[in-house]
């Protein structure tokens, strides 16, 4: 859906799944122009296609660069008589991109009693006149000449791009910009009612409604289905007000009312926290890129402990959203778990507060390892002696594991054969050795 909430204006529907991936097809098909970019971006519009009707610019864009990328493959020279395509081909295909490309502007300004010439309402559209009387001569006519064809596809495209690709993307910007600003303001009259002092309560409770006016202005502007754009805006608010343990219970406040319209946020926040975090890990360790990272592994902790957050209130039995999402986070805790044990290495300054970090998430993932897969309990036994050396912090029962030139899984693996256990005892010895090549590549 297009940015619209559920006040009122309902969204228009649309084939991609979120803006991020419009700007991806608009950078491979009109800001690169190289053909392995292009044929990237074809193949997402073809995606496109199959889940619904693609807009007409996106179409018109897509179909024109198609024939372009072809006629530049087919032969240094389309014209000749050596192309593998006939130049008449290449004619007509461009020809039919140009005549539909009039054809939608056109009828789409078509309105009223009486019929408007195509040649005035293309005027009205900003249309270059190339391309009217293009549509003019191939429609009733001969098929213009290739090369006059060839001008009028880079006028085509020059069109879109200022009519259509970077009015969209300026309108993208913008409306980032607002909702930004609008979660600012609301982050800020929630960490002002955060305290725990009577002045702090009268705070909370004076910004109430000015807190629900902007609760509104973030639903108009961000879809349901569209939690991912709002995890983008709380990560970069989480540096730009940096985290600390002392506003907890506002950010918690802030952090409760997103949550309640867009459920699958949390998750979401900590794959894009994990992100930012580990692009610090590798970058120019600049100060702003460690104090970045000091604030993510403060950060992150906190919303595991709030587990509310991400797997509701609890109970014996938990709808299934709330199963799927806590699901959801299981996995990205585990992708942390793996991928920071690598990156902790080399890395001396940062290392302790990002091993406390991967100590936090692995607590979380061991209290749930009835929730998780068989091969993903295998590895965690395997990583909490890298994280855990001393035994001490997380306690989770695994297999006798000795790290170093010489390495034993244990009994399991003596027990071979033994009467009827043997096939089980094999079987456990198999998924311990896969979970120790697992972390012979992390490490």
């Amino acid at each position: 859906r297009g940015m619209a909430g559920r006040s009122g204006r309902q969204g228009r529907l649309v084939p991609w799944s979120c803006w991020s991936e419009w700007s991806e097809v608009k950078h491979l098909l009109v800001d690169a122009h190289d053909s392995h970019s292009n044929a990237r971006g074809l193949d997402l519009v073809s995606s496109w296609r199959a889940r619904g009707r693609v807009p007409l610019s996106v179409e018109a864009t897509a179909e024109l660069v198609q024939i372009r990328n072809q006629m530049s493959s087919s032969s240094p020279s389309p014209s000749s008589s050596s192309s593998s395509v006939p130049a008449h081909v290449h004619r007509l295909t461009l020809s039919m991109a140009l005549v539909r490309l009039v054809n939608g502007v056109s009828g789409a300004m078509q309105k009223g009693v009486y019929a408007k010439s195509v040649a005035n309402l293309a005027e009205s559209a900003g249309l270059p006149r190339i391309l009217v009387d293009v549509r003019h001569e191939a429609t009733h006519n001969t098929l213009p000449s290739l090369s006059v064809l060839v001008i009028a596809a880079e006028q085509a495209l020059d069109w879109l791009e200022g009519n259509y690709w970077k009015p969209q993307q300026e309108n993208l910007l913008s409306q980032h910009k607002l909702i930004r600003d609008v979660l600012g303001e609301l982050l800020d009259l929630c960490l002002l009612g955060g305290g725990s002092s009577s002045s702090a309560k009268e705070e909370e409770a004076s910004t109430k409604s000015a807190r629900a006016e902007l609760l509104k202005e973030i639903i108009k502007f961000v879809h349901q289905s569209q939690a991912s754009l709002l995890a983008e805006h709380v990560y970069f608010l989480s540096l730009s007000k940096p985290f600390r343990n002392l506003e907890g219970r506002g950010w918690k406040t802030f952090l409760n009312k997103i949550c309640k319209y867009w459920p699958s946020l949390a998750p979401l926040v900590l794959e894009r926290c994990w992100s930012g975090l580990k692009q610090s890990l590798l970058g120019s360790n600049s100060s702003e890129e460690k104090d970045g990272v000091i604030t993510t592994c403060d950060f992150v902790p906190w919303m595991l402990e709030n587990r509310d957050l991400w797997c509701g209130k609890g109970g014996e039995q938990k709808p299934l959203e709330e199963q799927e999402r806590e699901q959801k986070l299981l996995k990205v805790l585990y992708s942390i778990v793996l991928e920071g044990a690598r990156l902790a290495k080399g890395k001396e300054e940062e290392s302790e507060a990002l091993l406390s970090l991967l100590r936090k998430c692995f607590g979380v993932l061991s209290s749930s390892s009835e929730k998780i897969g068989g091969d993903m309990n295998q590895s965690l036994k395997i990583l909490e002696q890298l994280l855990n050396p001393d035994g001490q912090g997380v306690s989770a029962s695994g297999p006798d594991i000795e790290f170093g030139p010489s390495i034993t899984l244990g009994k399991r693996e003596r027990r071979e054969g033994e009467g009827d256990g043997g096939e089980e005892a094999i079987k456990d010895g198999e998924e311990e050795a896969k979970a120790l090549r697992r972390w012979k590549k992390c490490k």
